[in-house]
């Protein structure tokens, strides 16, 4: 599949530059494909915010690295026993190398050790995400309201 192993770890208060990062891509990823307007993306400001919210633990990140290179994230936050994706990236020269289903899958082991009910994700706009869609699919998860797409952790 890939001649790196990929790796997952939950992301710590020093990683918090890394995230924000990660998702300011994915930001910009979903306004250029769906010609969405966006405040402009100040980065200082999302990096203390990403630190604030990792510091609170309001937010619990995943790092995907591969050749000790960080190439995807997923960040998480829970809400009444429902574990919520609410941003999950993968670099674009790495999809399809399995990165995101690690990210899928150490979510919902963390999910399941911290007694979640379920997983859920809100998907980006379609038809523009449609392979984002497919994906979540392709791993457990089943819509149940519009973009939001759900797995129950057994």
């Amino acid at each position: 599949m890939t001649p790196y192993p990929v790796t997952v770890r939950e992301a710590r208060l020093q990683d918090a530059d890394t995230v924000a990062d990660l998702v300011l891509a994915l930001m910009a990823e979903i306004c250029a494909r769906t010609d969405l307007r966006h405040s402009a993306f100040d980065v200082a400001e999302n990096r203390q915010s990403c630190r604030e919210r990792l510091n609170g633990g309001e937010t619990r990140a995943l790092i995907a690295e591969m050749a000790g290179r960080a190439v995807g994230v997923a960040t998480l936050a829970s809400a009444e026993g429902i574990g919520v994706v609410q941003e999950c990236y993968v670099r674009p020269e790495w999809r399809s190398h399995g990165v995101g289903q690690r990210l899928l899958c150490e979510a919902q082991t963390l999910g399941r050790a911290d007694g979640w009910r379920a997983l859920e994700v809100t998907t980006p706009p379609l038809p523009a995400f449609a392979r984002s869609f497919a994906f979540y699919q392709a791993n457990g998860l089943a819509p149940v309201a519009g973009r939001k797409m759900r797995r129950t952790l057994d």
